[in-house]
């Protein structure tokens, strides 16, 4: 598999998608979601690609393998906090995660629970089978995001006890260390980097609006830290407790069994800016100089910005995407249980594709399985989820 992009499956519709493919004359690759692509972007003609590939084949395994991650496969993202107050945030509202044990049933329009937090019949749960609920205030706390968010529900349903009994009271929709609270929106009215990260992982697809998430089936808990995304430690250990006790977390690069969040970029990229440059990229591999780098690299994963920032949620949704294909695995009987966290990685590690290239901005180093600057090299989803699901 490999190639030009001549063209794009119809999945997913967001307009930040692929531009360009979609024969946009205003955009460039650099301006979509290149690092999701099984192939080379059609306006880079002198890219070359050891696997025919801008990206990690996220495409494939939502095309063709059928698998967009999983509601019951959780991503913690510890930071400064959702923003429901911000344009983006309609990307993140249905994938908020929602904790029952802190939760009544929800009610139709006439008061009346069925017995079902999947009220609606969609398949999952979410902020919207409380949509109707009458004891959720109106209006809407921040009508912008399109419909009910968890806020609402942290506001309506807050009663002071620990309903789920793990230490945390009303603990609905994530924590905030900061203000020790059970509501993690940011004080900051503006702040949008928590969201524009959140987003980078699970961002809901295929709903012609912005971009698309790594793993846009799977949930967002939002943890908030601090004010920003360097906070202190004490604060930042606590929110790893409560995530991992959640079910998942990712930290960037400070801790051990955590993927650091380095990143590559094509070697013309701009962070997402046109510039006539863009369209001489030779290749996609390159070490972006705004990232970690070291001996506790792991993978690189291509993303827009080259950032840590947008690298560890990158991470993020990979592994999501493994831990879900896993879970299908045991549903279809090809695995006896869900994969550990080991196992997450060395599948990861097993399928990937190694950045050896000498002549790089950053050197690879030739016929090497590991190097500081790129750890093991650049994920193919596409084959760690393939390996997974023949319970390898």
């Amino acid at each position: 598999m490999g190639g030009t992009c001549t063209s794009v499956a119809a999945y997913p519709n967001d307009p930040e998608y692929a531009p360009a493919e979609r024969g946009d004359p205003q955009a460039t690759w650099n301006e979509e979601q290149w690092y999701l692509y099984s192939c080379l972007p059609s306006d880079a003609p002198l890219a070359s690609d050891p696997e025919g590939a801008s990206g990690m084949s996220v495409d494939r395994v939502w095309n063709e393998l059928a698998t967009r991650g999983r509601d019951d496969v959780i991503v913690a993202y510890m930071e400064g906090g959702v923003n429901w107050r911000l344009a983006d945030a309609p990307e993140l509202r249905l994938r908020a995660y929602l904790n029952t044990g802190e939760l009544p049933l929800p009610e139709d329009g006439k008061g009346i629970t069925h017995g079902t937090y999947d009220l609606n019949g969609d398949g999952v749960v979410n902020v919207d089978d409380y949509a109707d609920d009458p004891r959720v205030p109106r209006p809407l706390l921040h009508p912008q995001a399109g419909g009910i968010t968890a806020e609402d529900l942290i506001v309506a349903f807050s009663d002071g006890r620990d309903g789920d009994g793990n230490g945390y009271v009303d603990d609905i929709s994530g924590w905030n260390f900061h203000r020790d609270t059970n509501d993690p929106q940011t004080d900051n009215s503006v702040y949008g980097h928590a969201n524009g990260e959140s987003r980078q992982a699970v961002a809901e697809t295929d709903n012609g609006f912005l971009a698309a998430g790594v793993c846009p089936r799977c949930r967002l808990l939002t943890v908030k830290a601090g004010d920003e995304a360097i906070d202190r430690p004490d604060r930042v250990a606590e929110a790893i407790a409560f995530a991992v006790d959640s079910g998942d977390h990712t930290d960037g690069m400070f801790y051990p069994h955590i993927w650091p969040g380095n990143s590559i970029v094509g070697d013309q990229s701009t962070r997402g800016q046109q510039s006539p440059s863009v369209l001489a990229n030779r290749t996609y591999r390159s070490r972006s100089t705004l990232t970690s780098f070291g001996p506790h690299a792991l993978f690189s994963v291509p993303n827009n910005d080259g950032s840590t920032s947008t690298g560890t949620p990158t991470q993020a949704g990979v592994a999501a995407l493994v831990i879900a294909a896993g879970l299908d695995a045991v549903q279809a009987g090809r695995l006896a249980g869900p994969l550990s966290a080991d196992e997450v990685k060395q599948v990861v590690r097993s399928t990937v594709s190694p950045i050896d290239d000498p002549t790089l901005p950053f050197p690879g180093l030739p016929g090497a399985t590991f190097n500081i600057q790129y750890g093991y090299g650049r994920p193919n989803v596409y084959r760690a989820v393939q390996a997974v699901r023949a319970g390898q």
